[in-house]
């Protein structure tokens, strides 16, 4: 899936957010969350897994916190989405 707009609605975004299996990736959650904690944005993966912790977070407080984490995620998920 491209990476949608920032101001894309919400399901959008939460679904190109769980596409990134961060659980699967990191093996653990706690390894997910502390990945996704660190925000070093230093790989495809921390970036995703930032931004997979932050939908889950949302999804679980009912809010959409996340919207605001994507669009400032968003320039770094282009970037490794094109190399």
């Amino acid at each position: 899936m491209e990476p949608p707009l920032p101001d894309s609605d919400p399901k959008v975004i939460f679904q190109f957010a769980m596409e990134f299996n961060a659980y699967e990736h990191w093996v653990t959650f706690e390894e997910a969350a502390r990945v996704g904690r660190e925000r070093t944005r230093d790989s495809r993966e921390a970036v995703l897994t930032e931004l997979f912790m932050a939908a889950r977070g949302s999804r679980h407080r009912g809010d959409l916190a996340f919207v605001e984490s994507y669009g400032e995620l968003y320039p770094r998920i282009l970037k490794y989405h094109r190399s």
